[in-house]
């Protein structure tokens, strides 16, 4: 009886163990655009499909560095971005693609670009709550501008 205690504690402290490391390696990879902000004031932005974050506001991004997961200041932010994603019939890419936003403060938003949004097919980002992309979380389409600012 007291080896399966013994046992269940430490599979249990090994599960705790984990979970720890795995939340602090997920923190450690977030990008942080303002440090001097709470938390609580902040955005976190998730980018898949290919998206690649340029620029914040104008201010261009260092080259280089994992940029798919963002803390940044909320209300409305304009993000430059490059896209280089492929489905099983077209590939896509551009560069000097941007989109306005405004981010509500402490949310978490899974941004993923699609060619088919809007009318027409319209090459821009849906917006989703939470980190994950789950149809019944979208909160919006936003197409690209192609500008620079």
């Amino acid at each position: 009886m007291f080896k399966k205690v013994l046992m269940g504690v430490v599979v249990c402290s090994f599960f705790l163990l984990l979970s720890c490391v795995s939340n602090s390696a997920e923190e450690s990879r977030v990008m942080v655009f303002d440090s001097t902000l709470p938390k609580n004031e902040t955005v976190l932005a998730w980018f898949t499909n290919g998206i690649e974050v340029s620029s914040f506001n104008g201010t261009p991004v260092e080259r280089g560095r994992n940029w798919s997961c963002i803390q940044i200041p909320a209300g409305e932010a304009t993000v430059g971005t490059t896209v280089a994603w492929s489905d099983a019939v077209s590939r896509y890419t551009g560069t000097d693609l941007y989109f306005r936003y405004v981010f509500e403060k402490g949310k978490e938003h899974c941004i993923v670009f699609t060619p088919y949004g809007g009318r027409g097919d319209v090459w821009g980002v849906n917006i989703y709550e939470g980190k994950e992309q789950k149809e019944e979380k979208l909160i919006a389409f936003v197409p690209f501008e192609k500008k620079s600012i």
